[in-house]
């Protein structure tokens, strides 16, 4: 079709990553996408090679909530410059700038790393060197209602054992 579609890209990941078909039905809000469940899969990254033009209906930081809900990071690579470029792909000629400010976005979402490539030397050197090794994130967890039930079961067992010690509580 021509264009660029960030979106359609990431669900094509995405879909691949489940194992299932993700579509986004005609006339979804965008409510209905960023609340898609399909599953989690926290050990999967995406890397995106792109210039960043986006051409599709559906805004591509939605799906990048989508990725995020399913602890799917994205890594977007720039392919070209800011102040844009022509390309001669397959004898076509084609004008396209990068846009870094929606592929540091998606990244920012989905806690990637946004890298840029302006020549294939780079482009090689990104491939070589990116990190793509599996993070943890610790969360707190409150433990207060714990102690104070087990300090609830140590006092009742204290009580307890003066009862049968002395036959009554002091």
């Amino acid at each position: 079709q021509g264009g660029t579609s960030l979106s359609e890209g990431m669900f094509a990941s995405l879909a691949a990553i489940s194992g299932k078909p993700i579509r986004v039905p005609e006339g979804a809000t965008e409510e209905d996408i960023v609340g898609m469940d399909i599953g989690h899969f926290g050990s999967a990254v995406i890397v995106m090679l792109s210039d960043g033009e986006h051409t599709s209906r559906v805004n591509p930081l939605l799906v990048a909530e989508v990725a995020t809900g399913a602890g799917v990071r994205v890594f977007p690579i720039g392919l070209g410059r800011p102040q844009g470029a022509t390309l001669n792909v397959d004898g076509f000629h084609i004008q396209t700038t990068l846009n870094e400010r929606l592929l540091k976005a998606i990244a920012e979402k989905t806690e990637g790393t946004y890298l840029r490539a302006e020549d294939e030397a780079q482009l090689k050197d990104i491939y070589r060197n990116i990190d793509l090794q599996l993070t943890t994130k610790g969360e707190d967890t409150e433990i207060t209602s714990l102690l104070a039930m087990a300090a609830m079961v140590v006092m009742c067992a204290g009580a307890e054992l003066t009862i049968r010690w002395f036959g009554r509580v002091p």
